[in-house]
């Protein structure tokens, strides 16, 4: 149920109003009652039947970001439940849009703004790898260009609810031959369902995939009219697409080395794909460089994860993709391979 503006949860956060929602959560502008900073709250939607099976999932992503503390990773401030047993999360506001409403509205950008954000979303992932986190769900959506940071299209990353726990001590809460994450930015290995291969690379891939996108103005494995099936067979199979001419040959050639079909030929690391890109020495933005800077936007208040946007283009699992999805089932169970969606 939706939360009415002035309630208090918890004797702690008023509500102010609702920011945004998607298929399992809505996301409010909140206030602490006893300290004068607002805040985001994200509130699970579910069932009572389907709370169960989905806490631990929620529970872990306020774990993950909470250890997690690095400038361009979004930070959690607090988790509980509702009186009913809802589950939220209470981050911190942030003023901007995210990069695929960004890219909806600038379309291609230049390779410095590009680099620019790959060494920001690179230096959180990095720092979430030698916590022993992969993100698995890297994508436009999931990175937030914040308005009020330090300087112009200043990053976040957001939403680890599908991470996966690589070190060797955990065990991860997702089985075998689960597919978790967007089609369009998957690694091969995800596309595969091989749960076991997931580590540091994937999210390299996916970086790279992003980098594609933003120095081409289209996804690199996605195409007007592709159902589900043809892009993740275009990941698996299909020849690694070209970068525009425009496109300085050292960064063609590390953003081709990230997107390679075996794991093991692309970088060891994040901070070697970086430093391939150009991407690990600080970028320097010329005055107007930035395609219609974030500072000259009206202000966007939203905090991450299952927000409800115009698509750009359909990259992500929708209702829509339901037969498409069950009829991808079908054919990956007469090869013995059985996928499970989760769309967030």
């Amino acid at each position: 149920m939706a939360l009415e503006p002035g309630l208090v949860i918890n004797d702690t956060y008023r509500v102010e109003r609702l920011l945004g929602e998607g298929g399992m959560a809505e996301v409010y502008k909140v206030v602490h009652t006893r300290l004068p900073k607002h805040f985001a709250l994200k509130l699970m939607k579910l069932d009572g039947g389907e709370r169960s099976q989905f806490l631990a999932r929620f529970r872990r992503e306020a774990e993950i970001l909470g250890t997690l503390n690095h400038p361009h990773i979004v930070e959690v401030n607090d988790w509980n439940k509702l009186p009913d047993g809802s589950p939220y999360l209470v981050m911190e506001l942030l003023e901007g849009e995210d990069l695929d409403t960004f890219l909806r509205r600038t379309g291609q950008l230049t390779q410095a703004v590009t680099l620019h954000i790959c060494k920001q979303v690179g230096e959180a992932l990095f720092a979430a790898h030698l916590g022993g986190i992969v993100h698995r769900d890297l994508k436009p959506g999931n990175v937030f260009l914040a308005k009020n940071g330090a300087f112009p299209n200043f990053v976040k990353v957001l939403d680890f609810g599908v991470a996966k726990l690589f070190s060797p001590e955990t065990t991860p809460l997702t089985a075998n031959a689960t597919l978790m994450g967007t089609p369009a930015y998957m690694a091969p290995e995800q596309a595969l369902g091989r749960i076991e291969q997931i580590d540091p690379r994937t999210d390299q891939f996916a970086l790279a995939a992003m980098a594609y996108e933003m120095l081409s103005g289209q996804q690199a494995f996605y195409r007007d009219g592709d159902s589900v099936f043809t892009i993740l067979e275009r990941i698996v199979q299909g020849e690694t697409p070209a970068l525009p001419p425009h496109v300085s040959e050292p960064v063609q050639k590390a953003i081709t080395r990230a997107l390679s079909k075996k794991k093991e030929e692309r970088f060891p690391s994040m901070k070697e794909f970086l430093a391939a890109l150009g991407a690990d020495q600080e970028v320097i933005l010329a005055k107007g460089a930035a395609p219609r800077s974030l500072s000259n936007q009206s202000t966007f208040e939203k905090n991450a994860g299952d927000i409800t946007q115009p698509p750009r283009r359909p990259s992500s699992l929708s209702p829509i993709h339901f037969a498409v999805i069950a009829a991808v089932a079908l054919i990956m169970a007469a090869a013995g391979v059985y996928f499970f969606f989760a769309v967030k």
